[in-house]
């Protein structure tokens, strides 16, 4: 099982208007999109990997006991990070940024997982809105997507974050996708 620890935004309303907007201003673009089912939003707090099944029930004990507090966020910027060709909205929030820090801290000591290369990547908080699959994209396509990400208006929204959750990670193989499902396993309150 490919294992993850991100707080849902399935629901958000803000984030299926953005998208909305970006389709409808990018299809006209030679770009091959992969789009995020807005059933996927969240923000990732901690990137497991592979953890085998018989380790579940000790996973969820441990993320389970960690105790924290509800908290807000706000919706940011809408970017293009070049490294990955990613557009995302960045989310801030002091709290959200502590919560992934116990998380990770939490997973690293009591899994063992002293060269988990994805504990030790810096935290930046998003929300992936598309994927963009050309492996080479031109300064001037660059610039175009730049463009069109300053045209789309949307409110810088606080939302309210209430809990955790755990999912899976899987190809989609029947759909031939290039890209993965998410199914939430398990949900933890925060205080």
């Amino acid at each position: 099982m490919i294992l993850f620890v991100a707080i849902d935004l399935e629901n958000i309303i803000e984030l299926n208007f953005i998208q909305k907007q970006l389709k409808n201003k990018l299809e006209n673009l030679d770009l091959n999109l992969n789009w995020v089912n807005p059933q996927d939003f969240h923000i990732t707090l901690a990137f497991i990997g592979k953890i085998k099944e018989e380790n579940l029930d000790q996973l969820n004990l441990i993320l389970n006991n960690i105790k924290f507090y509800k908290f807000k966020i706000k919706l940011e910027n809408l970017e293009l990070n070049k490294s990955n060709n990613i557009i995302w909205i960045k989310v801030k929030s002091d709290e959200l940024e502590e919560l992934a820090h116990k998380i990770k801290e939490i997973l690293h000591k009591s899994l063992k997982l002293d060269n988990h290369i994805n504990f030790k990547r810096t935290f930046i908080p998003h929300v992936t809105i598309l994927r963009i699959k050309n492996e080479i994209l031109s300064q001037e396509e660059y610039k175009k997507i730049q463009n069109i990400l300053d045209q789309i208006n949307y409110n810088k929204v606080t939302l309210a974050i209430n809990e955790f959750c755990l999912y899976e990670s899987k190809r989609d193989i029947l759909n031939h996708l290039k890209s993965s499902k998410y199914h939430k396993i398990s949900n933890f309150n925060l205080y």
